[in-house]
């Protein structure tokens, strides 16, 4: 097992007891913290120690871009994985990375689908009903922010939009467009889910082709002819059909 941890974790006491459980460990740890250099490795990392356990080292340089520029940072990494040929510095970097997803989807429970407001409910069924409701709801909109990207090989999901996601989604069942007269429950669900999972697509789908031809501003040709090309999305009744 590899434990991936956040700086307020690189105490060297503590480090010393997480690794006695025999797990592996990568930390990031103040980049003005003094660690002793044994042996340097070819991938620019080196031996020290933390205590008494031995750790590898590894600095790392971080660019940000962005419409303003490109900012740089630096950060450090502890791990108790010491052998540079099977873990490289470059493959622990990329892995560390990843890390800051998991809070990224906490800021969006909490922040975005809440809106920074507590649970509502004041019971233990209660509760965990709330909660399930919310995981359901982001595990949805993920699904449809992954389709959207899919549609554009090369794109990374990460580069789609939760809020712009999360504010179709609304939208769309508030306005429950698409859907008049009286309807029996169960088909008013299929076609406010097939209506609002398409427009969910399509939004998702036009932020991420937009920044990626031209910045949000979208006024270049090729993002003219996305915009164009998303109208020819298969509409709901087809989707609707499709789940029966």
């Amino acid at each position: 097992m590899l434990l991936l941890a956040d700086c307020n974790y690189a105490a060297a006491t503590l480090v010393e007891m997480l690794a006695a459980t025999k797990a592996d460990l990568l930390i990031r740890c103040k980049t003005g913290r003094r660690l002793p250099e044994i042996t340097r490795y070819h991938d620019g990392s080196w031996l020290s120690t933390i205590g008494t356990l031995r750790v590898r080292v590894i600095d790392a340089r971080i660019a940000v871009k962005t419409n303003d520029g490109t900012r740089t940072s630096g950060y450090r990494l502890i791990t108790t994985l010491l052998d540079p040929h099977r873990h490289p510095a470059g493959e622990l970097i990329r892995l560390y990375h990843q890390r800051g997803e998991i809070e990224t989807a906490y800021l969006e429970l909490k922040s975005s689908i809440l809106g920074g407001r507590v649970l509502r409910a004041r019971t233990p069924d209660g509760i965990d009903q709330e909660i399930h409701a919310l995981l359901i709801i982001y595990q949805t909109l993920r699904t449809a922010m992954v389709d959207a990207t899919d549609s554009q090989p090369g794109t990374d999901p990460d580069r789609a939009s939760f809020t712009t996601a999360l504010n179709t989604a609304r939208n769309q069942i508030t306005l429950a467009a698409g859907v008049t007269g009286n309807v029996f429950p169960s088909t008013f669900a299929k076609i406010v889910y097939v209506t609002t999972f398409w427009s969910l697509r399509d939004a998702v789908q036009v932020s991420v082709t937009v920044w990626n031809v031209g910045g949000f501003a979208g006024t270049t040709p090729a993002a003219e002819q996305h915009r164009a090309a998303r109208l020819a999305l298969p509409p709901p009744d087809r989707c609707w059909a499709a789940i029966g």
